[in-house]
């Protein structure tokens, strides 16, 4: 479906609609699968931001970024003095393969291989929230990306560090994405200008589900 927005051809992804009567009812993932690796997640994330004191939202928690059809998934595009402005992000991540439910899968398995198991020392859960990202649901317009300083991009995905499963709900797919605390509020901000509606947070998507997982 084509429509304008503030003169801008939009062309939206659709998932095709469910017939009357069906209910989006969630897949329950493997409870320990999807815990190992949230685990995993959160303390590869709790190490990286360490290391950096005042991080950039739009670049810290990207730093996983393999190579598909000898190119890097993406890289970073920095604002400067001629295009930035009050709330402008830092940097932009700019996409060289974009992601699509036919390449997501890949993407996670890559992302989850790089950073491997839960390292030693780190035992304490990392206070965060659970936020599923609907894939091939994006305007492209940039408007979460800006609100979320970057964190939230251009694709309408939070970034890949923070990325652990894919979940399947009837014709949705949803990536998981585990979201530190020092960066719920930017990720809110995103959410809200988000016009498709593409975000929402585990707990209130599928409470079920999350008291099921434990978390």
């Amino acid at each position: 479906m084509r429509f304008r927005l503030f003169g801008k051809e939009i062309n939206i992804k659709q998932q095709p609609e469910a017939a009357e009567g069906d209910k989006t009812v969630p897949q329950h993932p493997d409870r320990e699968q999807f815990r190992a690796a949230l685990c995993a997640t959160q303390a590869y994330c709790q190490h990286i931001l360490e290391l950096d004191s005042s991080p950039d939202p739009a670049t810290c928690l990207r730093n996983v970024n393999p190579v598909l059809d000898g190119h890097r998934l993406f890289s970073f595009r920095r604002s400067d003095a001629t295009d930035a402005g009050p709330g402008r992000p830092q940097s932009e991540t700019v996409w060289y393969h974009e992601p699509t439910a036919g390449n997501i899968h890949w993407m996670l398995k890559q992302r989850l291989d790089t950073i491997g198991a839960v390292p030693e020392g780190i035992s304490a859960p990392m206070p965060g929230r659970v936020l599923l990202a609907e894939i091939d649901v994006t305007l492209h317009d940039g408007a979460s990306e800006w609100e979320s300083q970057g964190f939230i991009d251009i694709e309408d995905l939070p970034p890949i560090d923070t990325w652990f499963h894919v979940l399947h709900f009837e014709k949705r797919i949803f990536l998981c994405a585990w979201i530190p605390q020092a960066f719920v509020d930017l990720a809110e901000a995103g959410i809200r200008v988000n016009i498709l509606e593409s975000f929402v947070w585990l707990a209130q998507f599928s409470p079920a589900l999350y008291r099921s997982l434990a978390l």
